[in-house]
């Protein structure tokens, strides 16, 4: 569908970049796109659902311009769910899951591509949303993700105890940021 170097092809490659830059952003703050769909009228989830339809039938077709131009919608799309869902009394702090920044590596030996960069880890206060998260989040990132509840994180740091939980059970000392930068290892 791409052809490199012409016109159309940069549009469309920018019109992508900025509409999953705008699909992460309110991914992060909703959960899921259909989370945030669901907090809308009927009317509304229902047109966005067609635009999303619309833009896969323009992703499959030969013209660029009107993929470029249904990823511009689907932006748009975006931004009138939010407004609604906030206007509805939902805020998007209720969130089921935060991004844990880091990759954890796949023990499964049939992914031989995901286990080379790992798979994104993410957390969820309450137990009860781990389900809902790991059945639709991975779709909705266009990754496989694992889910670690508070009591997961617990018992590991039970189970293989570092300097921090030291630190944290032994001495009381309190992290507010680590910082992982580059392969995602913790550095401790």
């Amino acid at each position: 569908m791409m052809e490199d170097g012409s016109y159309a092809s940069d549009v469309t490659r920018k019109a992508v970049a900025s509409w999953e830059r705008r699909k992460a952003e309110a991914v992060s703050r909703w959960g899921s796109l259909e989370r945030l769909a669901s907090k809308c009228s009927p009317e509304t989830a229902a047109k966005f659902a067609k635009a999303k339809g619309r833009m896969k039938d323009a992703k499959v077709s030969a013209e660029e311009f009107e993929y470029a131009k249904r990823l511009g919608v689907m932006e748009r799309g975006v931004d009138a769910l939010e407004k609604e869902a906030l206007a509805n009394g939902y805020a998007s702090n209720d969130l089921t899951w935060f991004d844990l920044k880091m990759r954890v590596k796949d023990r499964r030996a049939s992914r031989s591509e995901t286990s080379q960069e790992g798979l994104r880890a993410v957390f969820v206060v309450n137990p009860e949303d781990a389900g809902y998260v790991a059945a639709t989040l991975g779709h909705e990132l266009g990754e496989e993700v694992i889910v670690y509840t508070v009591a997961d994180i617990v018992m590991m740091a039970h189970e293989n105890p570092t300097a921090l939980t030291h630190l944290k059970q032994i001495a009381g000392a309190y992290t507010t940021h680590v910082d992982i930068a580059g392969d995602g290892e913790v550095p401790w």
